[in-house]
């Protein structure tokens, strides 16, 4: 295989990202949705804090310190995988840390947690201003919260004791410990925590697909892209795995083998206007514009909104591509 070139680390579809100020100037158009609207909303009042009092005595019920360090996990769902990237960005500025975004359907999930001291009063200040840069990121909904025991911070364990602390973990706090590793991109560390997962044989799937994401960041891309592939050969259901192959080796002008993986996921969740639109993207490099415009249609059909591909309808409208599938009407 050639040599790659980009480093990818999370890979996600690729779509431009939204120019902020115009997602700002959108909702500052939306007046009636002011900030007060949202304080004067019974989302604010009693239900709320019944709400937030019943996951605190979930939280004391299973024995969970709430007066002390716990990890607070807060959610929110969109249709626009870009939107919520940008957003889990400007959480970050808020000491937020994003552990993933995955895929609901038609559509995604953000997940982003901290380590920190709450209250009841706490956190529903904190969910009124999440509320708040929602909204001006145009995100469609919050999904709430839990609350669970703090993280394990391995990075506060001395380089020299590193290894044998890895190895006194249980494997839950193994792969626990190994997972935030790598959403802070301390990889040398991550790969080493990775190494004792794949050896106890623990979530093997998601240990192998883990272990692939901190080699390709690097730089050890042939590698990387081997334990990606052991991770869809645990588990062939696999759809994260697929779409980081794919995007990889698009990046990489692999389109047949890019297809090959898109279309696998493909398989795996059907009628998913994103994904089709990648097939029909990988197509129009290959030059197999008839397939192409199949496919771009499919995806502007079940999703209106999908801006890129219905760019990609248009560009092959263009009068060179159009004759080019006159001629070859099996491409």
């Amino acid at each position: 295989m050639e040599k790659f070139k980009r480093s990818i680390v999370n890979v996600s579809f690729r779509f431009p990202t939204p120019f902020l100020t115009h997602i700002t100037s959108i909702a500052i158009l939306i007046s009636g949705l002011s900030l007060a609207s949202f304080s004067q909303s019974p989302i604010h009042g009693k239900e709320t804090t019944s709400r937030i009092d019943s996951i605190f005595r979930q939280a004391e019920a299973a024995n969970l310190n709430t007066s002390g360090m716990l990890r607070y996990t807060f959610s929110f769902t969109d249709v626009r995988k870009d939107f919520l990237e940008d957003f889990a960005m400007r959480l970050t500025l808020d000491s937020m840390e994003a552990i993933g975004i995955v895929s609901k359907g038609k559509e995604w999930q953000l997940h982003v947690m901290q380590n920190a001291v709450h209250s009841r009063e706490s956190i529903q200040r904190l969910e009124k201003k999440l509320r708040w840069i929602k909204f001006k990121f145009l995100i469609d909904d919050y999904d709430g919260f839990t609350i669970g025991p703090a993280d394990i911070d391995a990075l506060a364990v001395p380089a020299e004791l590193f290894l044998p602390f890895v190895k006194e973990l249980d494997n839950e706090d193994l792969f626990s410990v190994s997972e935030r590793l790598l959403h802070q991109k301390s990889y040398t560390r991550a790969l080493v925590a990775l190494s004792e997962g794949l050896e106890r044989k623990y979530k093997l799937d998601t240990t192998h697909y883990h272990y692939g994401t901190a080699l390709i960041a690097t730089d050890e891309y042939e590698k990387g892209i081997h334990q990606w592939e052991q991770a869809v050969n645990v588990n062939p259901n696999y759809l994260d795995v697929f779409l980081d192959l794919g995007s990889i080796l698009y990046d990489n002008s692999h389109f047949r083998q890019a297809l090959t993986n898109y279309k696998k996921a493909d398989a795996l969740q059907p009628n998913n206007d994103q994904i089709l639109y990648l097939i029909a993207e990988t197509l129009y490099q290959m030059k197999r514009y008839n397939e192409a415009h199949v496919y771009a249609k499919r995806s502007v059909k079940l999703n209106r909104d999908n801006v890129f591909a219905k760019g990609l309808v248009k560009m092959l409208k263009r009068p060179h591509v159009r004759k080019q599938m006159k001629e070859n009407p099996l491409s």
